[in-house]
C-alpha cells in the first residue's frame, strides 16, 4: 500500500497531538477510563465515537492479554492511536482522500502497522509522562 506523504503528515500530526494531550492528562494524574475521557474531551471527540474508541482500545488490550486497567501509560496511548486515527479518517479526512480510499485504509493491515510504528516513534519523541508516570 502506498501511503502518500500528505497522509503520513496528516497521521503524524494527529498522533502527535494525541500523545501531547495524553502526556498532559497523565501528568495531571488521570489514567485509564477517566484519563481517556479527558483526552477525548480535549480533542473534541463526541460521546458516541468516544465510547467506540474506548471499546476498541479495551478490546485490543484484551486480545494482547493485558487488561486495560493494567496498561502502562505509554501502552494506554499506543492502544488508543489506531482507533483514534480511524475516527479522524471517517469524520475529518484530509481533503485529498475520498471515501473509497478511507475504506481501503480502515481495512488494511499494512496501514494499521504503519500507525503502530508511527505511534511508537511519536511516543519516544514526546516521552514525558508517557514514559515516566508520576
Amino acid at each position: 500500500m502506498n501511503i502518500s506523504s500528505e497522509l503520513q503528515s496528516y497521521c503524524y500530526n494527529l498522533i502527535n497531538e494525541l500523545a501531547r494531550v495524553f502526556n498532559t492528562v497523565l501528568t495531571s494524574g488521570f489514567e485509564y477510563e477517566l484519563g481517556f475521557d479527558k483526552v477525548m474531551s480535549i480533542l473534541g471527540v463526541p460521546d458516541k465515537p468516544r465510547s467506540a474508541i474506548l471499546w476498541t482500545s479495551k478490546h485490543h488490550a484484551d486480545i494482547s492479554g493485558i487488561p486495560y486497567k493494567k496498561l502502562s501509560p505509554v501502552n494506554q496511548f499506543l492502544i488508543t492511536a489506531l482507533p483514534y486515527i480511524w475516527y479522524c479518517l471517517i469524520n475529518k479526512p484530509p481533503a485529498d482522500l475520498d471515501k473509497e480510499k478511507v475504506h481501503e485504509l480502515l481495512n488494511s493491515d499494512e496501514f494499521g502497522d504503519f500507525i503502530r510504528r508511527l505511534s511508537e516513534k511519536v511516543s519516544q519523541e514526546v516521552k514525558g509522562a508517557l514514559w515516566k508516570p508520576f
